[in-house]
């Protein structure tokens, strides 16, 4: 419980954090981009070490980030050796390349998975304490995912 509201806590702070500091847009852009950018900002202050590529697309650890625009609420196309996630509530979605254990800050809600990586890699789905809540083999699809109790994500 109080690791939750620690994370509510932080979701918190990065957001006044970003109305305080502003976007790196210019005092034209549109309404729909000043909201795009501000997703962008809470993203990169969530992941430490991650870089904005494009406008909608994030360099994070193990792999990269992608802001959903439009009123579509479908897995994107995962490509062959990756492991794909989204997040059917913000329509954006993480596609991890490289091993490791990364955190998955706030990924919340429902959506789904593709595990596209070699025949018989296994992912491992991990809780706040690091304890394999689920795993999945490659190759796999699951449509429906609760992503709430999700905090670490192992790929490979």
């Amino acid at each position: 419980m109080l690791s939750r509201m620690f994370r509510i806590l932080c979701v918190a702070l990065v957001a006044v954090a970003t109305m305080v500091v502003g976007s790196a847009l210019p005092a034209g852009a549109a309404p729909g981009q000043d909201a795009l950018q501000a997703r962008a900002n809470r993203y990169l202050a969530e992941f430490p070490g991650s870089v904005q590529t494009s406008p909608t697309t994030i360099r994070i650890p193990g792999g990269e980030l992608r802001l959903g625009t439009g009123e579509t609420r479908a897995p994107k196309p995962c490509s062959f050796d990756w492991l794909c996630l989204w997040a059917y509530d913000s329509n954006d979605s993480v596609a991890y390349y490289y091993c490791g254990t990364y955190a998955l800050p706030n990924w919340v809600g429902n959506g789904a998975l593709e595990n596209n990586q070699s025949t018989g890699t296994i992912s491992r789905f991990k809780n706040s304490s690091q304890q394999t809540l689920w795993t999945s083999t490659a190759y796999d699809f699951l449509p429906s995912v609760n992503w709430t109790p999700v905090w670490y994500v192992t790929p490979c």
